[in-house]
């Protein structure tokens, strides 16, 4: 009889000590995954975002062309595998033209949105720089506003539209640019 108390004294031991250790084991499972995003989130608050720098005129003749240039540069320490610049224009104030486009990348215009844009595929360049010119209307005068937008995005399929439509207001690359029309 006392060996029998014994083994069930020693397995009411082993069960209490097994349902025990699981919620600990959970939570300490889950205190590494905490740490885990907590690193992870300092890795990505220590890189580096590209430096996006936009030129642009200030004042353009009446019916005159405006070319804007948008250089990227830093590109190789950034955590993504492309980055999306995205520029949104005035609506219907002119016509719109590509006239230089980094190599690796895919530019465009989305005339129902009234954006240029451009997807640069990081693949180890330091830079990169694209223009596109705006020819006014004559009968257009006054200021006008430019909003520029970049983000690095991870690749996931998809037409380069796609990777713009993923801009936020949070991705706004300074103050806008401002275009005064003279008479």
């Amino acid at each position: 009889m006392k060996r029998l108390i014994t083994t069930f004294t020693s397995l009411a031991v082993a069960a209490s000590t097994f349902w025990a250790a699981a919620p600990a084991q959970a939570a300490a499972q889950a205190a590494g995954a905490q740490s885990t995003a907590k690193a992870a989130a300092a890795e990505s608050a220590t890189a580096r975002r590209p430096y996006v720098r936009v030129t642009f005129p200030t004042r353009v003749a009446r019916g005159g062309l405006a070319t804007y240039t948008v250089r990227a540069t830093g590109l190789r320490s950034a955590r993504g595998e492309a980055i999306v610049m995205v520029s949104y224009l005035p609506r219907h104030l002119g016509t719109v033209r590509i006239i230089q486009r980094p190599s690796n990348s895919t530019c465009g215009f989305r005339a129902s949105k009234w954006a240029v844009y451009c997807v640069v595929f990081l693949r180890g360049q330091s830079s990169a720089q694209w223009r596109f010119r705006l020819d006014w209307n004559y009968r257009y005068a006054g200021w006008y506003r430019v909003d520029n937008y970049a983000k690095v995005v991870s690749i996931g399929g998809g037409t380069g539209w796609d990777y713009a439509s993923q801009i936020t207001k949070a991705d706004l690359i300074g103050k806008p640019a401002r275009t005064k029309i003279l008479r």
